[in-house]
């Protein structure tokens, strides 16, 4: 009784952390397409090409979801309700619901529907060095609120079924790595001067 208690409340606690991330995706979106869009008008896009900040940041975003659902090779029901919610927080519709069963289909219908899209969190987002290059010259910090929300994203997958695995906890860090390089750096090098410390004594 108190397990299937504990589990509850588990699931209420991450459901509650789910709708914020959710929220805050909305208004970060709203925020960051602007800016987005500026970079890719005058650096990117070829003759009689539009800018679609929303496109990419959401493609890159959906990307980053479908990853991390399947991080642990097993793709649990409220992770893809929370793919579904993210998809309905960017675009106001349904046409990306899917069921946790249809995970090959979901990766297909992403390449269908962002085709110079690829499956890989390998390398820093897009959106987010495009925030980079408007960030320095306008003196703002877009790039470090799209990082939060592609990190929060990610993070919320990794707990959205209350069964964090070590497989999963990896790729989140592997993640973090690629979002705040400089960072993960500094944080490797004390932990390494602590060991280096300890031995010593």
């Amino acid at each position: 009784m108190e397990s299937t208690r504990n589990r509850g409340l588990l699931l209420m606690s991450s459901h509650s952390k789910s709708i914020q991330v959710v929220e805050s995706l909305k208004v970060a979106i709203r925020e960051l397409v602007g800016p987005i869009e500026k970079i890719q008008l005058r650096d990117h896009l070829k003759e009689g090409e539009l800018p679609n900040g929303l496109e990419l940041i959401a493609s890159e975003l959906t990307m980053v979801v479908l990853i991390f659902t399947n991080a642990d090779l097993n793709i649990a029901g409220e992770e893809t309700d929370l793919l579904n919610s993210f998809r309905y927080a960017i675009y106001g519709d349904h046409d990306f619901a899917l069921s946790s069963h249809d995970y090959l289909d979901m990766c297909r219908r992403f390449l269908q529907i962002h085709p110079n899209s690829r499956l890989s969190i390998d390398h820093k987002p897009y959106s987010i060095q495009y925030l980079e290059i408007y960030d320095a010259e306008h003196a703002t910090d877009y790039a470090e609120k799209a990082k939060a929300v592609f990190f929060d994203v990610a993070k919320a997958v990794v707990q959205a079924d209350n069964t964090e695995e070590s497989r999963e906890n990896m790729t989140l860090l592997n993640f973090k790595e690629i979002l705040y390089p400089q960072t993960t750096i500094r944080l490797k090098q004390v932990a390494e001067e602590v060991v280096s410390n300890n031995r010593k004594q």
